[in-house]
């Protein structure tokens, strides 16, 4: 990966993935991360794709419009827009760029749905009681579950299509639904260049978060193990995440990060197996987590309450009983 020129003193860098394909790192309002990994492609008539615009916020706004200009380009020139997933952090650009530019805007099916009828604070309540949270934890969670658009700044959006070719010209570029993160998360396989888009589907360092789409998915551990075999199956691909950095051996990092998940299905049905009364909350408390369970707050909490509950459904089919036993490649192979 190399650093594309032109850039200005305080422009943003912009990063060669690919042939036609720059990474910006573009800033969001939080503290960790506090970059997504924004990505644009050239087609063949001159125009720019953005994969994942970047939160709605001015600072990123105006860091794609620097690095536009870091290529001789304008928003103008801005042919589509597509998200891998729903989160703000990813889509919240989104409808901006559409209206300063007239791009079409591409999203999951099911993403498209959860932004349209976002988590009300009723939802939100009821996932609470579910999982036994004290009050004196309730109001952080409440917050939390803020950041997609409410219905009526929703823009309208194309539905993006397992295995179909994006209208790219000159490029092929193919979605590829990786449902787990949300149920609507896709990534983009760019075949000419053999590059993946992986959005918060698959990260070099850390495990992404499952079923954070605010929407029923009724078996999303299975679902997400079912996506990081797809990922497998690419075989030599450079891995362009949402966060983090580029990287390569995607699949086998895709093997270690279902590794990771079914560990945790064991380690929670293990707890079970010995208190089935045990709430959520309970459980969740007697896991293992990298920083402790003290050291869960705010959105990152709510994702660790939410797994819990969803690695312990899974630890109860029968799926997931043969997963746990036999492990990832046998799974995969089903």
């Amino acid at each position: 990966m190399t650093n594309a020129s032109g850039a200005g003193a305080g422009e943003p860098s912009l990063d060669v993935v690919g042939d036609g394909i720059w990474l910006l790192r573009s800033p969001m309002p939080v503290v960790n991360p506090h970059e997504v990994l924004t990505y644009l492609i050239e087609d063949a008539s001159g125009n720019l794709h953005v994969v994942d615009p970047g939160w709605s916020s001015e600072d990123a706004w105006l860091a794609l419009e620097q690095a536009l200009g870091t290529l001789g380009r304008s928003i103008a020139q801005i042919a589509s827009v597509t998200a891998t997933h729903v989160h703000i952090d990813h889509f919240g650009l989104a409808a901006r760029v559409r209206n300063a530019s007239g791009a079409a805007i591409r999203l999951g099916a099911a993403d498209i749905e959860i932004g349209r009828s976002p988590w009300s604070s009723a939802d939100m309540d009821r996932a609470l009681d579910a999982w036994g949270v004290p009050e004196g934890r309730r109001a952080e969670l409440r917050a939390s579950g803020r950041g997609h658009p409410p219905q009526e700044e929703f823009p309208e959006v194309d539905a993006l299509v397992d295995g179909a070719m994006l209208p790219i010209p000159g490029r092929h570029v193919r979605a590829l639904a990786t449902p787990g993160h949300t149920p609507g998360h896709t990534a983009l396989v760019v075949e000419d260049a053999r590059v993946v888009l992986l959005g918060d589907h698959l990260l070099p360092e850390s495990f992404p978060g499952i079923g954070l789409g605010g929407a029923e998915d009724p078996a999303p551990i299975e679902h997400y193990l079912r996506s990081l075999a797809r990922v497998v199956e690419l075989g030599d691909v450079v891995g362009c995440p949402g966060h983090e950095r580029v990287f390569d051996r995607v699949a086998e990092r895709a093997v270690e990060t279902a590794e990771h998940h079914l560990r945790r299905t064991r380690e929670i049905a293990e707890i079970l197996a010995d208190a089935r009364d045990l709430s959520i909350w309970e459980v969740a408390r007697r896991v293992t987590w990298s920083q402790g369970f003290d050291g869960l707050a705010g959105l990152r909490l709510r994702s660790a309450l939410a797994q819990v509950g969803m690695h312990a459904e899974f630890a109860e089919t029968a799926v997931g009983r043969r997963a746990v036993a036999s492990g990832f490649a046998a799974f995969a192979s089903l």
